[in-house]
């Protein structure tokens, strides 16, 4: 049957003319659009033909007098029967390029479009989804190798993880629905640069180069961490108010309306708008870090660790 039904579907694709492309059917009364511009879709007849916008893949949408119009399309954001959504629920209405993977974010941009070609870090990998913007309001698909500066906005979807390389060599690891915003990215030399992220929410692990003199910040509404060269986690639930940092590597900072924390390798501390708790040891190995595998975490930890004596020895 499946099979019988997707060459029905590809028949009409090719089959009916495109005179309906752009507009609606005549007698039509609900139309749907499909990729901001393509086929519209009614009750009252059926349509199929052109292309989403963007891309060269074509539509086909059935539309049976009397029952409810579903429209095809290489998305699932338009796989919708539109009488089961009411317009005011309808977030991607309107959409140039679809939403976002949990339908919250309009996506009117291309990558290329908002990218920065001469800015100082590098999307280096993303497993799913990422969302990338520069002023909040228009918002793109992230595409690996894509180059971002201050001011960017970065957002993970569920189940989706991405890596940001700097110019000075440290990277930045989000894990799933976390949103940062790129406050400051200023290149002091060709190998530093000032850096300070807010973490809007969710968790990021970063591993940080010797800083020369420089900055390294994560900001949350309760806290600031700071390092000068580290491996460090930050997590932040904006619902709760509260902030997590891990050190995994070196000395970092954490600041908060209660006063600084200090931590060494291994330690962590919580923070809320009361301040910062009490310091707690945590065993790295039970964490899953872009450095941890399993059982083996603890002693990759460890060899990092070394190795950064050696070189502090020379």
């Amino acid at each position: 049957m499946k099979a019988i039904f997707a060459i029905l579907i590809f028949g009409l694709v090719f089959a009916i003319p495109l005179s309906f492309a752009g507009s609606c059917p005549a007698g039509a009364s609900d139309c749907f659009l499909c990729g901001g511009g393509g086929i519209p879709c009614a009750k009252s007849d059926s349509c199929a033909g052109g292309t989403i916008e963007g891309s060269d893949t074509r539509v086909a949408c059935a539309c049976t007098q009397g029952k409810p119009c579903v429209c095809y399309c290489p998305y699932a954001d338009y796989g919708l029967v539109k009488d089961q959504l009411k317009p005011s629920d309808d977030k991607c209405a309107g959409c140039l390029y679809g939403c976002s993977s949990d339908r919250s974010v309009c996506i009117s941009a291309m990558a290329e479009d908002i990218g920065a070609p001469d800015g100082p870090a590098e999307i280096t990998a993303i497993d799913g989804e990422l969302l990338v913007s520069k002023d909040g309001s228009t918002w793109a698909r992230a595409t690996t190798g894509m180059r971002v500066d201050f001011g960017y906005m970065l957002k993970t979807g569920t189940n989706s993880k991405m890596t940001l390389r700097l110019d000075d060599g440290s990277k930045i690891f989000m894990d799933p629905d976390t949103a940062l915003n790129m406050k400051l990215l200023e290149p002091k030399s060709y190998s530093s640069m000032d850096v300070v992220i807010e973490l809007v929410k969710g968790f990021l692990f970063s591993d940080v180069t010797d800083r020369h003199g420089t900055r390294f910040e994560v900001d949350t509404s309760v806290s600031v961490t700071g390092v000068k060269g580290t491996q460090f986690s930050v997590s932040y639930d904006p619902a709760a108010g509260r902030s997590v940092t891990k050190a995994y590597e070196g000395n970092v900072s954490v600041r908060s309306s209660s006063g600084t924390a200090e931590l060494n390798p291994a330690q962590m501390v919580a923070t809320t708008q009361a301040g910062n708790g009490a310091v707690t040891k945590f065993d790295p190995s039970d964490d899953d870090t872009p450095f941890s595998n399993g059982c083996g975490g603890a002693a990759i930890i460890l060899a990092l660790v070394f190795t950064g004596m050696l070189f502090r020895r020379d």
